[in-house]
């Protein structure tokens, strides 16, 4: 989502000053105007080159990967304030991170070099001393919601208590024949991979 420009700001209704749009769309509109969907009005424009006071990712682990051109359109937006939301903020490397430091222009680890050398390179020599010192970084800038989280003493989010009800759901004679044979099939493959691996263990 996007805040209304700074500079028509005060020209604008308090309800209609945002817009939604998608990561492709910022990427599309890098060179061009891209006309996209906002709440309270049937279309918006967004433009790349537009100051915005305040520029929110939703789902920002889609910009984890920062040598893609998403990742690149969305860091170069012109805005005051920064957000990135995520519940999975790091799925496969270190390297995840430096993205959003990227996007939010949290210096110095948004320099990909001071990043490496502050952070990456030290959790890969000594894991434990690493993330102790990016638990520090992210102290700064990471504000982290559970479902045990309280606002005013109440919980930030009520659930219905888990119910777990188990059904049993026989194959028809069509599933029940194709399992049998994957099953088989398996089995099979499995015997063979058992006995090519006791072969490389005796030779």
């Amino acid at each position: 989502g996007f805040a209304v420009p700074s500079r028509t700001a005060r020209y604008v209704p308090v309800r209609q000053q945002y817009y939604s749009t998608r990561y492709t769309q910022v990427y599309r509109s890098v060179h061009r105007t891209v006309p996209v969907p906002s709440p309270g009005r049937n279309t918006g424009t967004v433009r790349y080159c537009e100051p915005w006071f305040r520029v929110i990712l939703d789902e920002a682990q889609t910009i984890k990967n920062h040598r893609t051109q998403v990742a690149r359109a969305c860091c170069g937006l012109r805005a005051k304030r920064r957000w990135c939301l995520s519940g999975t903020p790091m799925q496969n490397a270190i390297d995840d991170l430096y993205s959003y430091f990227r996007f939010l222009k949290y210096d110095p680890y948004s320099v990909y070099s001071s990043f490496c050398a502050s952070i990456k390179y030290p959790i890969s020599k000594n894991t434990s001393s690493g993330y102790r010192k990016l638990q520090a970084v992210l102290k700064a800038v990471l504000l982290r919601c559970t479902k045990a989280t309280l606002i005013d003493g109440e919980p930030i989010l009520k659930l219905p208590p888990k119910s777990i009800c188990l059904k049993k759901v026989d194959f028809s004679h069509e599933e029940r024949e194709f399992y049998l044979k994957l099953e088989a099939d398996s089995r099979q493959q499995f015997k063979v991979l058992t006995i090519q691996e006791v072969g490389l263990f005796t030779r």
